[in-house]
């Protein structure tokens, strides 16, 4: 039914479950597992104008940070002998999940309901909504 999973990750408790759903439902289905983290561009340039200096510095530690990330769940799928490919992009975390799904031609899109800047009171954060309306694959969000 699931030839190929991609999973977003931002290391968010939200992420990690939604990492844990996509190995078990690849595992279920012996699907490829894609892992997928977006260094956001947004942020960046809200703190740009705080640490212009130290911007350069600021994006590296936010791709380590996503590397890890992605790394983390690629280390789990291969505990249980899923075939992972990972990406880590810079820009809008939705659009890029919803054009990379496009590009690696993913049967299902996994997501959490809120990222690492998710406000409690919100039951369903911005990017998971956006994922929502601009994917042509089915989404499966995670709370």
């Amino acid at each position: 039914m699931f030839k190929k999973i991609l999973v977003a990750t931002d290391g968010s408790k939200y992420a990690e479950k939604a990492v844990n759903y996509a190995i078990g439902l690849a595992e279920a289905f012996k699907s490829e597992l894609v892992v997928l983290s977006v260094v956001e561009q947004s942020q960046l340039e809200r703190l740009e104008p705080y640490a212009k200096d130290s911007i350069g510095e600021i994006r590296e530690k936010m791709k380590i940070k996503a590397n890890q990330f992605v790394d983390e769940a690629e280390k789990k799928a291969k505990v249980k002998g899923l075939k992972v490919t990972k990406f880590v992009l810079e820009g809008d975390p939705a659009e890029l999940v919803v054009d990379q799904a496009e590009r690696d031609g993913a049967d299902l899109i996994v997501v959490g309901t809120r990222g690492s800047t998710g406000v409690q009171r919100v039951s369903v954060g911005s990017h998971a909504i956006r994922i929502v309306r601009w994917s042509k694959r089915p989404v499966f969000i995670v709370r």
